[in-house]
């Protein structure tokens, strides 16, 4: 089976628009046929889509939720202003609170948690509702290879045990870089091997970067949808000549 390999480009402050451009090419060349982009101003990721966006290689905007700028009700009127705006809808929940509120709206799609608070955070009553409602589990792994050497088997063993409740519990994984510069960029096969690390399972590794990534985007393609109702219903044009 040919994978279809995705991964995700989250620019900071600091990324420049020549570093982000640089973040594009390498993704292209390490062979991802998917590529989302986290939080672009609509003319930049325009311009980038219409510069890059090939038939082998598709671009899709991404709204990433930040805990530690934005407060609650500023996250909810985001989530109302941009749920028809964009595929994908991540947060990144910094407190039992937040978690446990993100997994259980619908608007939602991926929750992720800083990595030495991984364990923690990620509870198993918070584990319980991301299965009740279909939550997505993301691990960002630039940032286990920025990390530095003192705090790498904590994070392992966070993550670790993180990933090993939410496999238990059958919750989706997505591993990926979800890279700021071009040096936390890798190609897919070190993003399984590190998650094959993670999570002790080669396959969930590959499938985390291909199969589930693309699973959740088909999906929410079709939320978006202009003709999208509600789950389950769709609008449909008829045309009146072929009725005829």
């Amino acid at each position: 089976m040919v994978r279809v390999f995705v991964d995700t480009l989250n620019p900071n402050q600091y990324t420049s628009e020549t570093e982000l451009l640089t973040c594009v090419k390498l993704v292209r060349a390490f062979n991802f046929s998917v590529i989302w982009l986290s939080n672009l101003p609509t003319s930049l990721f325009d311009q980038i889509k219409k510069n890059y966006q090939t038939k082998n290689f598709l671009i899709y905007p991404r709204l990433d939720l930040d805990t530690r700028k934005e407060n609650k009700e500023d996250i909810v009127h985001l989530l109302r202003q941009n749920r028809r705006k964009y595929p994908i809808i991540g947060i990144e929940c910094t407190t039992p609170d937040i978690a446990a509120w993100a997994a259980q709206d619908n608007r939602i799609d991926i929750l992720k948690f800083p990595v030495l608070q991984f364990n923690k955070l990620f509870s198993l009553s918070v584990g319980n509702l991301m299965q009740k409602f279909n939550k997505f589990l993301e691990v960002p792994l630039s940032t286990l290879y920025a990390s530095s050497e003192r705090t790498y088997i904590p994070i392992i063993r966070e993550t670790r045990f993180a990933l090993s409740r939410a496999v238990k519990k059958g919750i989706p994984i997505i591993f990926n870089s979800s890279g700021s510069k071009p040096t936390d960029q890798r190609n897919p096969l070190e993003l399984a091997a590190l998650g094959h690390i993670l999570c002790l399972d080669s396959q969930k590794a590959l499938d985390g970067i291909s199969t589930i990534p693309n699973t959740l985007l088909e999906h929410n393609l079709k939320k978006i949808d202009s003709n999208y109702i509600m789950p389950g219903v769709f609008r449909f044009n008829i045309d009146q000549n072929e009725e005829e």
